[in-house]
């Protein structure tokens, strides 16, 4: 979504088969081995990290400062989940199960 609204986005991913997919599915990102512990990016060089659904994996002891260290002055850290919309069949069962 980010790319096709056309930010810049650079994407951090510690799982090596997981980059090749994203290389693979998203060719215009600039896609890097990383994590949320040791991005490798230069202090003060991103306005925003989205977190998505990844947060509960961080380190936080780790990778808050880590992306403190990343973000620009004024720069957030958006911490966003996905909510299960139970009026979709699938996901009611789902839910259910």
């Amino acid at each position: 979504m980010l790319v096709a609204l056309g930010a810049e986005v650079i994407a951090a991913e510690p799982g090596a088969a997981m980059l090749t997919e994203l290389r693979r599915s998203l060719p215009t990102v600039r896609a890097l081995s990383g994590s949320a512990e040791a991005i490798p990016l230069p202090e003060a060089s991103v306005d925003a990290v989205p977190a998505d659904n990844a947060m509960h994996w961080f380190d936080l002891a780790v990778a808050g400062p880590e992306i403190a260290r990343v973000l620009a002055p004024g720069g957030i850290l958006a911490e966003l989940w996905n909510a299960m919309d139970d009026e979709v069949e699938w996901i009611s069962g789902l839910a259910r199960v």
